[in-house]
């Protein structure tokens, strides 16, 4: 659901975004880059771009259906280069400053659907594997 909804909120942007929102968008891509292995404020990113296209309501039920979501992100993250995601970002940004929606179902598909493997290697190898499936 967040990939099909977060690629749309990304063509809506390209067409119609305000410049507040922009320069928000780039102040939170700035500090990620400052705080890049302390924090993670990359979630404040994505309810940037739903807030700057009307849409915020919906990013609130993605967040409300994300619990499971979201705890195996941050499994993933612990052992991944957070340079990546601000990378990532990046391309978000430059494709919304551009308005161009050229790239956006490639970068969207990196950005969500590349940690569904880390998510599986992390079920399959790891320890945490006892709470995710039966043995």
């Amino acid at each position: 659901m967040r990939y099909t909804l977060e690629r749309e909120i990304l063509k809506e942007a390209c067409k119609n975004i305000s410049d507040d929102i922009l320069m928000e968008l780039e102040k939170n891509l700035f500090a990620q880059k400052l705080i890049v292995d302390k924090l993670d404020s990359s979630i404040e990113f994505h309810e940037l771009l739903f807030e700057g296209t009307n849409k915020r309501n919906i990013w609130n039920s993605i967040v409300n259906i994300s619990t499971h979501y979201n705890r195996m992100r941050l499994l993933s993250e612990i052992n991944m280069d957070k340079k990546l995601i601000i990378k990532q970002h990046d391309s978000y940004l430059q494709l919304t400053k551009n308005k161009s929606v050229d790239g956006i179902d490639e970068v969207v598909t990196q950005h969500i659907k590349r940690s569904i493997q880390e998510w599986i290697t992390i079920i399959e190898t790891n320890d945490l594997v006892k709470y995710f499936k039966n043995k």
